[in-house]
């Protein structure tokens, strides 16, 4: 509770992300249902930025070519996709778990 207080968010243009991902050699990773790599498969302990699209139509072309590669979470039975907060978080978690913080 209250970690918007305590982290750091950016709100940016595709045109500044660029720039990011050029200048500081971030990886840009687009996470879609059907990602090419699975998301424990994906070094995340590099400086990463995750895209994840809007609920209903996804990433946009734009965004889709701003990443390196696309990821997926695994889904079970008859879902597709999680919503956007949940995929958010897993996204997140993973990237932690794979840092060896906590």
């Amino acid at each position: 509770m209250g970690a918007i207080f305590r982290l750091a968010f950016v709100r940016t243009t595709h045109q500044m992300l660029q720039s990011w991902r050029l200048q500081r050699r971030w990886q840009v990773f687009g996470a879609t249902p059907q990602g090419s790599s699975l998301l424990w498969e994906t070094d995340l302990t590099r400086p990463t930025i995750v895209l994840v699209g809007n609920e209903r139509s996804g990433l946009t072309e734009e965004e889709g070519a701003l990443c390196d590669a696309t990821i997926r979470i695994p889904m079970g039975g008859a879902l597709s996709s999680l919503n956007v907060g949940v995929a958010g978080s897993v996204l997140l978690y993973e990237a932690v778990r794979q840092r060896g913080v906590g």
